[in-house]
């Protein structure tokens, strides 16, 4: 059975919600660097601060982490 949820992009993903990483579309180095901080492929994450400029506050593994805007246009989620 196919998984109609949406998918888009983390910096797109509404605040307070579990989020399903789908597939982060990067180098090496990007991959490795989410990786490092606990995110990748099936990790389930939540959006706590996304308002104004800055890094969006994103809560992962009992963490809250910063990810810049850059980062996190990368990440593909499933809501």
């Amino acid at each position: 059975m196919a998984d109609d949820r949406m998918v888009l992009p983390l910096d797109r993903a509404p605040r307070g919600v579990d989020l399903e990483v789908v597939s982060i579309a990067g180098g090496c180095q990007c991959s490795r660097r989410l990786t490092d901080m606990g995110v990748a492929p099936g990790t389930i994450l939540r959006v706590e601060h996304s308002g104004g400029w800055g890094p969006m506050m994103v809560h992962v593994q009992g963490s809250k982490i910063g990810v810049g805007r850059g980062l996190c246009r990368k990440i593909k989620v499933r809501v």
